[in-house]
């Protein structure tokens, strides 16, 4: 028989190498992820953008040979990195399928309550277009984007080389472009 003190410190090793053994891998939520670059690249109400960004993504990952969480994590790194990794918004890194204001929101500039239905939406839309139930328009689905601000000189460079803009809709934010009519 054991001692009952020898019985005491297994079951504390045990205890924690039971706590401390490597977790089964968990998929990725992609349609999370695809979300989360929704807002970020396009803001909670991005409708015409968010589907472009996705299908362009989808695009990517056909030519990449990646799965899309793959090619999310590639293509969007910023987007999708942690809070504690990002200098601006980093509420971003904390919004979640519950619809809860996520850590860091500034409540003091906007109450949760004006964004959470759109935060829904969006993550409804991004289950949406992964599950092949919503797609972009057919003339709406680019090879390339960008802000028209912030991105303006590579928009520019991609015309100059043969690109063209693509018309997504009068309430598209970003840049569309194709490379082939």
């Amino acid at each position: 028989p054991l001692h009952p003190l020898t019985l005491s410190v297994l079951t504390l090793l045990f205890g924690l190498a039971c706590q401390c053994a490597p977790a089964e891998a968990q998929a990725p939520d992609v349609g999370l992820m695809l979300a989360k670059v929704f807002v970020s690249e396009a803001g909670f109400d991005g409708e015409t953008d968010h589907l472009a960004i996705a299908n362009y993504t989808r695009s990517l990952g056909h030519f990449w040979d990646l799965p899309m969480a793959t090619t999310l994590a590639r293509r969007y790194t910023r987007a999708l990195a942690p809070a504690s990794e990002r200098r601006s918004r980093p509420w971003l890194a904390n919004l979640t399928r519950n619809g809860l204001a996520p850590r860091g929101w500034p409540e003091d500039r906007q109450p949760w309550s004006a964004r959470q239905q759109q935060w829904l939406d969006a993550l409804a839309r991004a289950d949406a277009f992964l599950a092949g139930d919503i797609d972009a328009p057919e003339g709406c689905r680019p090879h390339s984007w960008g802000s028209p601000v912030y991105d303006r000189e590579a928009i520019d460079r991609t015309i100059a080389n043969g690109g063209f803009v693509i018309d997504c809709g009068p309430n598209a934010r970003n840049v569309f472009l194709r490379w082939h009519r």
